[in-house]
């Protein structure tokens, strides 16, 4: 029985023809191995092969990597929020570690700034522009500043505590990243205590320093290099420069973001509202996340702060350089009318380290 296929794949041999010689059977046995070779090497071509920057990273440890004047904040759980914020505040960072107040060896975990949005709203939440009073407000901003800092450690539950040692490689460290971890601890081998933090932007440094990030794979365009395909070029959620801060909170924690770019009627982007802009609450500003969000930054930061944006023509190695100049997480990617349609943070760029390529 004839197999059922399309004429023009099937041809079947006339009656009258005489069946195939010894040596067209070997012309056509020969012909069907080269074929056979030809698809060998074409899939072989097409194997996936770790990044080229991956074996520098899997040489390369912690300690290899870890600034030497970082500012490492360890907080006992005991003390208060407002305390703790000051610390932070004084030493530039958007971080603490809390220790058992009676056992420095005991850590809890970390309260970074997604933590404090978290709190922020639990503290806040019948707090809107239509219910606020000055009353309520104050009230609320008394039980912000005086809870202590144990109750705040991992509460958004969304970079929990991961401890490495200055001898695990940067690849190991890279795959925690790329899993969404924004910081690890780093722990003494042989006392066990955490002598330090370091994080993605720690990373993305020391590849930049050692030139990694000038390789050809990151002189790509983020379309051409498929960070598309990675999830970076995601619908990205807009706050409007009128919407009230508590309600930017209760967005982000929806979308379990860090941060939204603020934009004007026209969706033009006009600044960046980050968890990391509530370090500068205190007790008597904690009334102003009943303001419009675009007033709450002006109050803390004076001057808005211009965003950090780029095209999808903008190359992967410009977006690692943008993130290290000016020090943020994200960059927003605009269109021609400076409107944001996508974002790429730190994780995403992570992510993209760990993408095999092909050869």
């Amino acid at each position: 029985m004839q197999p059922n296929l399309p004429a023009s794949t099937y041809a079947p041999l006339p009656v009258e023809q005489t069946p195939p010689s010894k040596d067209i059977k070997a012309t056509l046995y020969k012909q069907r191995q080269v074929e056979e070779e030809q698809s060998s090497l074409s899939h072989q071509l097409h194997i996936k092969s770790e990044p080229e920057w991956m074996s520098s990273l899997k040489l390369s440890m912690v300690r290899h990597a870890i600034p030497a004047n970082q500012h490492l904040v360890r907080v006992s759980d005991s003390e208060y929020v407002y305390m703790l914020l000051s610390r932070m505040r004084k030493a530039g960072v958007s971080c603490a570690l809390v220790i058992d107040s009676t056992n420095p060896s005991v850590v809890y975990g970390f309260i970074d700034q997604l933590d404090l949005l978290i709190y922020v709203i639990s503290v806040a939440d019948l707090t809107t522009p239509s219910t606020a009073t000055f009353r309520n407000v104050h009230w609320e901003g008394q039980c912000f500043a005086l809870e202590n800092a144990l109750q705040l450690t991992n509460m958004s539950q969304w970079n929990p505590c991961y401890s490495v040692f200055p001898e695990t490689t940067l690849s190991e460290v890279l795959s925690a990243f790329a899993q969404g971890l924004h910081r690890v601890a780093v722990k003494d081998p042989l006392t066990q205590l955490v002598t330090g933090v370091f994080t993605q932007g720690d990373l993305l440094r020391f590849m930049n320093m050692r030139g990694l990030t000038a390789m050809p794979a990151f002189k790509q365009s983020i379309s051409t290099a498929g960070l598309h395909q990675l999830g970076v070029m995601k619908k990205t959620w807009l706050a409007q420069d009128t919407l009230a801060l508590i309600d930017v909170f209760k967005h982000m924690k929806e979308k379990k973001v860090s941060g939204v770019p603020v934009v004007d009627k026209e969706g033009r982007i006009i600044t960046n509202f980050s968890a990391t802009d509530l370090l500068l609450l205190e007790e008597d500003t904690f009334p102003n996340i009943t303001l419009p969000v675009l007033d709450f930054l002006r109050s803390v930061n004076g001057a808005l702060k211009p965003p950090v944006t780029c095209t999808v023509d903008d190359t992967v190695e410009n977006i690692i350089l943008k993130m290290i100049a000016r020090d943020v997480h994200r960059v927003y990617i605009v269109n021609s009318d400076f409107q944001p349609i996508g974002v790429i943070t730190m994780t995403d760029v992570c992510r993209y380290l760990m993408k095999p390529t092909e050869i």
